[in-house]
Parts: structure tokens; C-alpha cells; sequence
């Protein structure tokens, strides 16, 4: 997740098999905080575009998947 939750996410392997921008549209946060515990979760919904690549080769286009994104931060 960018510094700017509303910015355009690009997810990317070292591989090349996966090159996807997840696009924000709803936001939902959550902050707990108890004694020494901190939760810290953002959770995005938004829409998924770009490309796949299988084991086999194959490429798999992704045009406007809805979908989830989440930051969690826990510290126990």
C-alpha cells in the first residue's frame, strides 16, 4: 500500500509473473489499542487490473476484478 492510501497499488514479482494494479475506490479502517497490543488494519476495496502468468506459461488478463487489499499492523 502507498503512502497515499488512495493512490494506485502495482503489485510485482521478481519473476514476472505477476504485474497487477489494484485501484482503491472504499476505504475501511481500524485501530485497537490495549495495554502493550496495537492493531493497526486498513483494509481496501477497489478493482484489480493486469496480467497473470501460470506455471505453464499461459497469460491470464485481469481487467476490473473486484477485490480486497489490506495493511495489517500488529504489534503483540
Amino acid at each position: 500500500m502507498p503512502k497515499n492510501q488512495d493512490a494506485k497499488w502495482v503489485i510485482q514479482d521478481v519473476e514476472g509473473m505477476v504485474d497487477l494494479t489494484f485501484i482503491p475506490k472504499e476505504q475501511n479502517r481500524s485501530y485497537k489499542k490495549l495495554v502493550v497490543t496495537r492493531a493497526d488494519l486498513n483494509v481496501a476495496l477497489g478493482y484489480y487490473n493486469g496480467m497473470l502468468v501460470n506455471s505453464d506459461g499461459d497469460k491470464i488478463q485481469i481487467k476490473n476484478l473486484l477485490g480486497i487489499g489490506e495493511k495489517l499492523y500488529l504489534r503483540v
